[in-house]
């Protein structure tokens, strides 16, 4: 098994989980308890039959039980083995990087990836720092909003308008920005030294 793929086999093993102790939760036993008598008098067995019937239960249900133990002390163990086995690459990680390093390597991707194993070290980094990336790329460019922004502040620190929303009114069309993005881009800005 792959070291990428193991998170996402555990989440699928622990959402099975979950669903199997929702399903446990909503069981009703009464009704099912009445649908098992109703089916027995329809067969109308012997005496001898239900007792059989009545022991093969109980010895189902102790193996159920036991088998139940069993896989519930599993599941803690190696609950307990995942927590133990993440804390120890969150602990060797940085000193891992540090000797790669060291050596002049460049730590491949798909390595990093399998490090991080999972949202704690390196999913939630990785969408913000691509997430950062395209909204600068996007606001940064040449007629971007950022430009946009600072060539209506250049306007409004000339004098030229003596309030901000009419600055705002007379210049958003010529930048090709909403009157809306344009006073915002004003709020908080110094008034300009008037040149009348």
């Amino acid at each position: 098994m792959d070291l990428n793929e193991l998170p996402e086999s555990l989440l699928q093993g622990m959402r099975r989980v979950n669903e199997l102790s929702a399903e446990l939760e909503n069981f009703n036993f009464e009704a099912e308890q009445r649908r098992i008598c109703e089916e027995i008098e329809l067969r109308k067995p012997s005496y001898e039959d239900l007792i059989e019937e009545a022991a093969n239960a109980m010895a189902s249900e102790s193996l159920v039980d036991t088998a139940l133990e069993l896989q519930m002390e599993m599941y803690n163990l190696l609950e307990t083995a995942i927590d133990k086995i993440r804390i120890l690459i969150q602990a060797n990680y940085s000193q891992l990087k540090i000797n790669m390093e060291e050596l002049g390597d460049t730590i491949p991707e798909k390595l990093l990836g399998a490090l991080k194993l999972g949202n704690e070290l390196g999913i939630a980094l990785d969408r913000r720092k691509r997430a950062v990336g395209a909204a600068n790329s996007r606001h940064g460019k040449v007629g971007g909003s950022r430009e946009k922004r600072e060539r209506i502040r250049q306007i409004w620190s000339t004098g030229k308008y003596t309030s901000r929303d009419i600055c705002a009114e007379q210049e958003c069309a010529s930048l090709n920005m909403s009157f809306s993005s344009a006073r915002k881009a004003l709020r908080n800005t110094p008034p300009p030294e008037c040149k009348i």
